[in-house]
């Protein structure tokens, strides 16, 4: 890429900078399609995540490159080799620790709805797992890049929009804790696979509860009619999940001011009576016209909670 760019510089020598463009576009579909194989593999019951992947690779290849240009090759090859194996020891090492005191709430962008992730060093927990099926395999390539198993999966409602992805997400990780709302209206299926999993706790609607999540991170759960409102807090930061199609009057007053507002869609009377410092679009549909201090993040946004 270097000397692609070094070539378009010099005048009449642009042609001969081709060949170097395509080498460079050949090295990196290896290297992320290597990516892709590493961050989904199960070595010594951990996952690779992804970023850390492509940064190992892209060293071990500057390594090998360098030796490949010594005079005593073989020597240096083994020299490159071992490097390359602590650098990988070192790097995961310094990764598990930094990890370790981060706590992460991943939102992804679904369609018609979201996925909600908080990550942390006492595991990783789903609280909304909502959109369309088409997303499924995306979002479970994006949780096996954390974990293999959840601490806890939260079915918010069963509405499509919040519980798509639960009976799969079942199927596909080891799940300590399951919280449903559960009526007679809920997929029958969806209800004896987290029964049969073990650790399930239905909830009845209109029923508020307060979850416990990762490094004193709480959930606080309100529903009605339906409609469940999330209200995610640590000691730093507030977000508030705004269930598609709730009206504001169905959340307590004292929590109308989050700090962030994850929006599917813009609920009725919302811009009088919630005050935040920022809103998260998780819509494909526009942003609603005046809505202050609110955008678009495409395929999801981590926050922060520390």
């Amino acid at each position: 890429t270097l000397l692609a760019a070094v070539l378009y510089l010099i005048p009449f020598a642009g042609a001969l900078a081709y060949p170097f463009v395509a080498a460079a576009k050949f090295c990196a579909f290896v290297n992320v399609g290597l990516v892709r194989i590493i961050a989904g593999t199960n070595i010594s019951a951990f996952y690779i995540e992804p970023e850390y992947a492509a940064f190992y690779l892209t060293a071990v290849f500057v390594f090998f490159a360098i030796a490949m240009t010594r005079r005593r090759r073989r020597q240096a090859l083994v020299i490159a080799a071992a490097f390359s194996v602590f650098a990988f020891v070192a790097g995961y090492a310094g990764l598990a620790l930094y990890n370790s005191r981060k706590v992460t709430l991943s939102v992804y962008n679904t369609g018609d709805g979201c996925t909600v992730v908080l990550s942390g060093s006492e595991g990783v927990n789903v609280l909304s797992c909502g959109g369309r099926s088409a997303y499924s395999n995306e979002v479970v390539s994006k949780l096996r890049a954390k974990t293999k198993s959840l601490e806890m999966l939260f079915v918010p409602s069963d509405q499509s929009r919040e519980s798509s992805y639960a009976e799969y997400l079942l199927e596909e990780f080891d799940v300590s804790r399951i919280l449903m709302y559960y009526n007679i209206k809920t997929g029958y299926p969806l209800y004896t696979s987290a029964d049969e999993n073990g650790g399930f706790i239905p909830l009845n609607y209109d029923e508020d509860v307060n979850i416990k999540l990762v490094n004193g991170v709480e959930d606080k759960v309100f529903n009605r009619d339906g409609h469940t409102w999330q209200y995610i807090t640590s000691d730093s930061v507030s977000v508030l999940a705004v269930p598609y199609g709730g009206d504001v009057n169905e959340l307590p007053e004292e929590y109308r001011s989050p700090d962030i507002v994850l929006l599917t869609r813009e609920p009725d009377y919302f811009r009088n009576e919630i005050n935040y410092k920022r809103a998260i679009w998780l819509s494909d549909k526009p942003i609603p016209n005046g809505l202050a201090d609110c955008e678009y993040v495409g395929s999801g946004i981590e926050i922060d909670m520390n």
